[in-house]
């Protein structure tokens, strides 16, 4: 306990941490909400897509792995090119 309150203290008086705190924490929550939203809004966009469309099922639903690997693999591109 007294390790936590020394943790809780250091976090409170130092700004810089506290404001990468903050950051991070708006960073996790805009992408939470992306992932909690992007199914939906991909099937609903699937129902107005052209047939054959790069992306989409034989059933006309989201490739949602394909998808999502694509966001992954593009993640790593940007970590290298940054």
């Amino acid at each position: 306990l007294i390790l936590q309150v020394g943790a809780y203290r250091t976090i409170v008086n130092s700004s810089k941490i506290s404001r990468i705190g903050i950051i991070q924490g708006l960073t996790e929550g805009c992408l939470q909400t992306f992932v909690f939203l992007w199914a939906p809004a991909l099937r609903a966009y699937s129902g107005s897509a052209v047939e054959g469309v790069w992306g989409l099922g034989k059933d006309g639903e989201p490739a949602y792995g394909l998808i999502f690997g694509s966001f992954m693999a593009f993640g790593v591109i940007g970590g290298f090119l940054e």
